[in-house]
């Protein structure tokens, strides 16, 4: 599932998916049959412009659309070490 981390801090971010779940009329099939649920642990990958790729668990804290971002998206909280 590829997208984007917005407002990451220490504790959690928020992850706009940039796929089939980010298309609008779709949000009625994901209800239905969602890829991802609240407290399913994930392991998000990403990468920055300036460090090699970084991997860590996160688990989905909500999903839903966000006011702010305008757009569908999972809440997630990292692990701690």
């Amino acid at each position: 599932l590829g997208g984007r981390l917005r407002d990451v801090s220490d504790s959690g971010a928020f992850f706009e998916p940039r796929n089939d779940l980010s298309q609008p009329g779709l949000l009625e099939e994901i209800a239905k049959r969602p890829l991802v649920e609240r407290e399913d642990e994930l392991i998000l990958s990403y990468e920055t412009t300036f460090e090699s790729p970084v991997h860590t668990v996160a688990t989905v804290r909500w999903l839903g659309p966000s006011r702010e971002h305008g757009c569908y998206g999972l809440g997630v909280q990292f692990a701690e070490d």
